[in-house]
């Protein structure tokens, strides 16, 4: 009974955005209007997959990284470049650009997990760079900066065809994708994979000298993360039909760190309600003071860093864990 009263708001909220594209027919915005809020609501579920991504490298193993937007990047390029210039099928494109992101993981953290400490950040940050001038330097391939465009209509599930035209069934792609990653990382942090990177995160030395083989760990999770990442760059491809190497920049993955931040590291559903939050701040101020939003985005960092240490969810945890002690 515990549990099930512990999870009823994950399960609440999983039903009410299910239901989503009802809601909004319900309440009867207009098609153009009711699809553009469609349309936001799944970039804030892409994004919500890519922090997810980063809590688990950064939330769990205490890795600080600026290089996720790598492995994000690389799946985007990967579905995209493959379909346009070489004629890959929808499933073709998904498995060589998930793949091009694994392969991408493993070289990065190869190099990126025995540089020890603040040096791990610095790394991933000039890979970061690299990679991203040198899919400039493609733009004939690339598109830079400015990004290219690929047509990918729909996805053939055999008995079920979902068209990616249609901001309904992209919604529900997008919500089904994150809530089946949510799920495979929840399960991965409660077993001794999770409570042995929890261990490095606290105390390295201590997990050292209990035996745990600390580098073959942090580079198992940095490959797990960047796969996830990668999952997220696979949605992004298929919803947006764009990449840009402006995808692949450190920026990307500061966002991520910020998310994660705001919404509590370590906890997964922090990352879900940091990304909602500032994307939808980010979606105010976009349109009436563009300026404004990185002052607005520090003042966030700044109160949440006063009043809630955590994230936000750390402090919801501490104000139900002071109601139980009354």
């Amino acid at each position: 009974m515990d549990k099930l009263r512990q999870r009823a708001p994950l399960l609440i909220a999983l039903a009410l955005l299910a239901f989503i594209p009802q809601l909004l027919a319900l309440v009867g915005l207009p098609g153009r209007q009711g699809a553009f809020w469609l349309s936001l609501l799944t970039q804030m579920l892409i994004w919500g997959l890519f922090a997810l991504s980063y809590d688990l490298l950064f939330g769990y193993a205490g890795l600080l990284s600026l290089g996720q937007a790598i492995f994000f990047g690389l799946a985007i390029y990967g579905v995209t470049l493959s379909s346009l210039y070489w004629g890959f099928s929808p499933w073709e494109a998904l498995g060589s650009g998930l793949l091009i992101s694994l392969v991408g993981a493993m070289l990065v953290g190869i190099v990126a997990v025995r540089v020890p400490g603040h040096g791990f950040l610095i790394v991933t940050a000039v890979i970061s760079l690299i990679v991203y001038l040198m899919a400039v330097a493609a733009s004939g391939w690339t598109g830079g900066t400015n990004g290219v465009t690929v047509t990918i209509p729909s996805l053939d599930f055999g008995l079920l065809r979902l068209s990616l035209f249609d901001p309904r069934q992209g919604y529900w792609l997008a919500l089904g994708l994150l809530m089946l990653s949510y799920a495979a990382l929840r399960w991965l942090t409660r077993t001794p994979l999770g409570r042995a990177l929890e261990l490095i995160r606290e105390n390295e030395p201590r997990a050292e000298a209990l035996g745990y083989p600390t580098l073959r760990l942090k580079f198992v999770v940095f490959v797990i993360s960047g796969s996830f990442a990668g999952v997220a760059g696979l949605l992004y491809a298929l919803i947006n039909q764009f990449a840009s190497a402006g995808l692949l920049q450190w920026t990307v993955s500061a966002n991520a760190l910020i998310w994660t931040l705001v919404g509590g590291a370590g906890t997964l559903v922090g990352p879900l309600i940091g990304t909602a939050l500032l994307k939808f701040l980010e979606y105010l101020f976009g349109g009436w003071w563009p300026q404004g939003y990185p002052l607005l985005l520090g003042l966030v960092l700044l109160l949440v860093a006063r009043a809630a240490p955590q994230g936000i969810v750390g402090m919801l945890r501490a104000w139900r864990a002071q109601r139980e002690l009354r």
